[in-house]
């Protein structure tokens, strides 16, 4: 099965986790640490409005502001965030060799060694699952992603650090579910 944008990822993975059997390879992160600046995956959005305003956008997704970070957090259906992106304004610098260095550092530091660079800004760490759909298909699914990637132009620079755990919106996708489902399968008549 060939995905053509991230929404089939999104749908294909909900579907292949409702009532399905992860046959994990590797660690069950794809980072060391699944934060972004203390809001972690999975942290319900109603905590993270108690440490940030929060301005509700609609189909699950809220943006906040702090200082010189912009976030938007993306929920599931129960109100756990399963995507953050943060934004931190850096000023104006010419990014060189040096910065993108010191900043690789600090990434690594906080969630261990990027899995690919794409070019010189931007990398990326993923983690890859067996997963096993509800018929019975065994396929290799990217389950969670980070990219970490420097933005912008000489007046203003911008990191941009994205965390997302598709296992969370599938879990919370099944939960709610599974009582309609129950439902359905008991109103069927012949």
């Amino acid at each position: 099965m060939a995905f053509r944008d991230f929404s089939s990822v999104l749908v294909f993975c909900a579907v292949a986790f409702a009532g399905a059997t992860c046959h994990a390879q590797s660690p069950r992160s794809a980072t060391l640490a699944t934060d972004v600046n203390g809001f972690e995956l999975g942290m319900p959005i109603s905590e993270v409005g108690t440490k940030l305003k929060l301005e509700r956008l609609g189909y699950g997704q809220y943006d906040g502001k702090d200082g010189m970070f912009a976030y938007n957090f993306e929920v599931t259906p129960l109100g756990r965030v399963y995507r953050i992106t943060s934004q931190q304004t850096l000023g104006n610098f010419i990014v060189d060799q040096t910065f993108r260095l010191a900043l690789r550092k600090k990434l690594s530091e906080k969630y261990g060694p990027p899995h690919d660079a794409i070019g010189s800004d931007m990398w990326t760490w993923r983690l890859v699952e067996k997963v096993e759909n509800t018929e019975g298909e065994i396929q290799p699914i990217e389950t969670m992603r980070m990219t970490a990637s420097v933005t912008g132009v000489e007046l203003e620079h911008t990191v941009e650090i994205t965390l997302i755990d598709f296992r969370i919106l599938a879990i919370d996708r099944a939960r709610v579910n599974s009582k309609p489902r129950t439902n359905a399968e008991q109103e069927v008549k012949f």
